[in-house]
């Protein structure tokens, strides 16, 4: 497909500013913890696995292990520092 430099320079720039937007988006520690501790108090343990992917995803992170992992690591902490 032929385009113009002008227009190839909006189709530039547009991609780039798509994957600068993808790149940024992501959850803070804290919103991970707060959002994966609701999670857990769910009853059915396939919505839990379900959010706990969700919150994954979002996150950024490869899998629901590595947000299971993090809340272990938090409930752990604050168990020794009380």
């Amino acid at each position: 497909m032929w385009l113009s430099e002008d227009l190839r320079g909006v189709v530039a720039d547009a991609e780039k500013d798509r994957v600068q937007r993808f790149m940024s988006v992501g959850l803070s520690h804290k919103e991970i913890v707060a959002r994966a501790e609701k999670a857990m108090l769910l009853k059915d343990p396939s919505e839990v696995q379900h959010t706990l992917h969700e919150i994954a995803m979002e996150a950024r992170y490869r899998d629901s292990s590595a947000v299971s992992r993090l809340l272990i690591a938090h409930q752990e902490y604050k168990r020794g520092s009380q």
